[in-house]
């Protein structure tokens, strides 16, 4: 069965690069949305088997009020349940000791800085935190 991947991401540039690397290189089923409504659905149905989460959301909200990457996570956490997808942060916050922070504040399962250091780290990322093995 292929995996489906739900990309969190406000900016439409990067969410394309983001779906090209996964469905080329990956073989991924992808949905990006900043929606967070939309967002916290897909979780609550099980319809993803992981969120790639940017930090940022600069435009987003939820129930009235504004949200990011950081809140969501927590709240998707929530909404989960213990069955909850994992869910990958990237972000460009890359100074010493942002990754730990943010994962401690989120309750997120792996970090990735942006920008990409090569599009296969994504993937492999994804993979590692489903329990995927590389295909080659």
């Amino acid at each position: 069965m292929t995996s489906h991947i739900l990309i969190v991401e406000d900016d439409g540039f990067i969410a394309n690069i983001f779906e090209r690397i996964l469905v080329r290189l990956g073989g991924y089923v992808v949905t990006v949305t900043d929606d967070v409504e939309r967002v916290v659905a897909l979780v609550r149905a099980r319809q993803v088997q992981l969120v790639i989460m940017d930090v940022a959301l600069s435009r987003s909200t939820y129930q009235a009020q504004a949200i990011d990457g950081v809140a969501l996570t927590r709240l998707l956490k929530g909404a989960g349940g213990p069955d909850s997808p994992p869910v990958l942060l990237v972000t460009a916050y890359a100074m010493p000791g942002d990754a730990e922070r943010l994962l401690a504040d989120s309750g997120a399962d792996g970090y990735l800085a942006k920008p990409l250091p090569r599009p296969d780290v994504l993937v492999e990322r994804v993979q590692a935190l489903l329990g995927e093995t590389s295909s080659g």
